[in-house]
């Protein structure tokens, strides 16, 4: 691996790939307009405006800046609107994880690669591109959390394109965390036993310091875990998400809003999603013995029943890189059909 500084990396990939476009060195502010990159044939009304936008991640704590051009489709994952091109079939994706010290990243790439550190905002960044220019990677850590930027190519060139790339280098020079204080883990360790949130109370809390954390691995869990003590009743849909081979019954509570039978459980920290919509059951594999003996109902599809369902046990799970609420498990106490 060929380890320099990247500011003089940057220069001489642009140089030799783009034929003359030089790149911005690491105290240099962006004065590039960034344009949106229309498709000729559009009727589209509703382009981006061109210039840059800022991605929020209040969940795991950090914000950037990105082309207002690319779609973040509400994800970690960047890549055209409708109706421009700006990106050349590849994209940019994000990943959070929770390793114990920072993982270098450049394992997974041949020893050919260009390997380079290059600091912004205090934070140090280990930036490799395949020497083809076919992949890219940006990692950075700090405290106890690394955020990775991922670009990759599907097109026939499978090199990525001078957008894509000065792209990720907008996003990592103007990556600030946003504080671990008001990070989720730190949130959860906030919640104390006892605390009552709606019908169920909370019996135990665990957070991320109380994991094993060795640091000759890479730890990817949980920020943290909430175990509730009561019951709940809920209506809603068991769908059949398996194979004839193997069920996997996943429940979906009726979507209504302000519906008597739907129940609400929002923490303080809810990242965006009622976390009573996905249930995985730690005794799933009762459910095709009790579906069975539920009457029939010529309005349910096939593979759904639309059930009442009670459950106990209930744990919350909360992950990195999640904006659709915490994955939640508990056990199945009973379930009859539902009107």
């Amino acid at each position: 691996m060929k380890i320099q500084d990247l500011s003089a990396l940057a220069v001489v990939l642009m140089l030799a790939i783009y034929g003359g476009a030089s790149a911005q060195s690491a105290n240099s502010e962006p004065s590039e307009e960034w344009p949106v990159v229309r498709s000729p044939n559009c009727l589209n009304p509703d382009l981006p405006l061109p210039g840059l936008s800022t991605f929020v991640d209040k969940v795991d704590g950090f914000q950037f800046k990105y082309p207002s051009a690319l779609d973040s489709e509400g994800t970690f994952s960047f890549g055209n609107t409708r109706c421009v091109e700006f990106f050349h079939d590849e994209g940019i994706q994000l990943e959070v994880s929770l390793p114990s010290v920072f993982q270098n990243p450049v394992m997974r790439y041949n020893k050919d690669a260009f390997v380079g550190k290059i600091v912004f905002n205090q934070l140090e960044w280990v930036n490799v591109v395949d020497q083809g220019l076919e992949r890219a990677t940006y990692c950075t850590y700090w405290k106890h959390e690394q955020v990775c930027l991922r670009g990759s190519s599907t097109s026939q060139r499978h090199r990525l394109s001078y957008n894509l790339m000065r792209t990720m280098h907008e996003i990592e020079s103007t990556f600030v965390f946003t504080g671990a204080a008001d990070r989720l883990d730190a949130k959860i360790a906030a919640v104390k036993i006892g605390d009552r949130f709606k019908k169920l109370r909370v019996r135990r809390v665990v957070t991320m310091e109380m994991e094993d954390r060795d640091p000759r691995r890479s730890y990817s869990g949980s920020y943290g875990e909430i175990h509730f003590d009561g019951s709940l009743r809920l209506v809603g849909t068991m769908g059949n998400t398996g194979t004839r081979l193997s069920s996997r019954w996943d429940f979906s509570q009726d979507a209504e809003e302000g519906s008597p039978t739907r129940v609400e459980l929002h923490l303080p920290f809810d990242p965006g999603g009622d976390q009573l919509d996905r249930i995985e059951f730690n005794n799933g594999g009762l459910i095709d013995e009790w579906l069975a003996k539920l009457p029939h109902s010529p309005y349910e599809s096939a593979g759904e029943k639309r059930v009442s369902i009670v459950v106990k046990n209930i744990t919350a799970f909360f992950y990195p890189g999640s904006e659709m609420g915490p994955f939640v498990t508990a056990d199945l106490v009973s379930m009859v059909s539902a009107k």
